[in-house]
C-alpha cells in the first residue's frame, strides 16, 4: 500500500512536476497546479488499491482546500486520527463516511466499475 508521501516523492522525480511544486514565482498557484495534477493522475495502478486511491485523493483535495487534518475532522464530526488513518490508507472507509468527507471538501464522489483487461 502506497502512502501519499511515497506517491509525492515519486512525482517529485519528474522535472515538470518538481518545478511546479517548488516554484517560488507564485507559491499558491504552484501548489494548486500540483494538487490538480495529483487529482488528475490515473488511479489504481498495478500494486495499488482503491483504499490507496481514496487516501491520495482525500489528502490532495484537503491540501488544495487549505485544510489541516484537524479542520477536516471538525467538518466531518470525527477525530483527527480518523482522517489520518484514512489518508494513510490504514482503513477502508464506508460510503457514508466518504459522503461526509466529500461534503466537507465540497466535492463529489464518482464510482466506476470497469472491465478488467483480458490477456487474450
Amino acid at each position: 500500500m502506497r502512502r501519499f508521501e511515497e506517491y509525492l516523492a515519486e512525482k517529485l522525480l519528474e522535472p515538470d512536476f518538481a518545478t511546479a511544486f517548488y516554484s517560488d514565482s507564485d507559491p499558491d498557484a504552484a501548489s494548486t497546479d500540483v494538487c490538480v495534477s495529483l487529482l488528475d493522475e490515473p488511479t489504481s495502478p498495478i500494486g495499488s488499491s482503491i483504499t490507496t486511491d481514496i487516501a491520495q485523493q482525500v489528502t490532495t483535495l484537503r491540501m488544495l482546500r487549505g485544510l489541516t487534518q484537524h479542520h477536516l475532522a471538525e467538518r466531518v464530526s470525527t477525530r483527527q486520527s480518523s482522517i489520518s488513518r484514512l489518508e494513510s490508507g490504514a482503513f477502508k472507509p464506508s460510503i457514508a463516511f466518504l459522503e461526509r468527507i466529500a461534503e466537507a471538501l465540497d466535492a463529489d464522489i464518482e464510482v466506476r466499475i470497469v472491465p478488467r483487461h483480458s490477456s487474450n
